[in-house]
């Protein structure tokens, strides 16, 4: 995420083979923010919920652009 220097939320795609080996397959810096997105839930698996998440993306961006 930092190394693409992409901003507020993106998904990165992993594989991990059967020897553990890391792998990125893309980051896609504008996914899909539907409740039930792999987002989403990915969020929700860490603790954050749908309201919570989406209210975060938005403080992110408005503080941003209203420097």
């Amino acid at each position: 995420f930092q190394a693409l220097r992409l901003r507020d939320y993106a998904r990165i795609d992993l594989r991990v083979t059967a020897k553990e080996e890391i792998y990125v397959i893309e980051a896609n810096p504008n996914c899909y923010l539907e409740r039930e997105s792999e987002f989403a839930r990915a969020a929700q698996k860490t603790g954050i919920e749908y309201p919570d998440l989406i209210a975060k993306i938005v403080e992110l961006a408005v503080g941003r652009y209203s420097r």
